[in-house]
């Protein structure tokens, strides 16, 4: 064990620390999870079928049936409010 910067780490996360250090502003990172410099998130609708899951998910936990005719287009049609209500997320004043 060693410790940087009052961390107790293992060798092998000092050396991955070494290895990673020359990233300016990243000197005293004890690790790396964003190092992935073009990380795109992905398109509001690309998120749109995992979000109607979530939400299918949620209507069973209440105890629903996602299934039944007045809930079939629920999931959907939720998911798709909630990216309407959140579209502003992705815009700027400036500009």
């Amino acid at each position: 064990m060693k410790e940087i910067n009052g961390v107790c780490l293992t060798e092998e996360t000092c050396q991955t620390i070494v290895d990673v250090a020359p990233i300016k502003g990243h000197e005293k990172c004890t690790f790396h999870h964003d190092l992935e410099l073009d990380h795109r998130p992905p398109t509001r609708e690309a998120m749109l079928p995992e979000m109607s899951r979530s939400y299918r998910l949620l209507l069973s936990s209440l105890g629903e049936n996602p299934d039944r005719q007045g809930l079939l287009k629920t999931p959907e049609r939720a998911a798709k409010a909630m990216l309407f209500f959140t579209k502003g997320y992705d815009q700027s004043l400036e500009g």
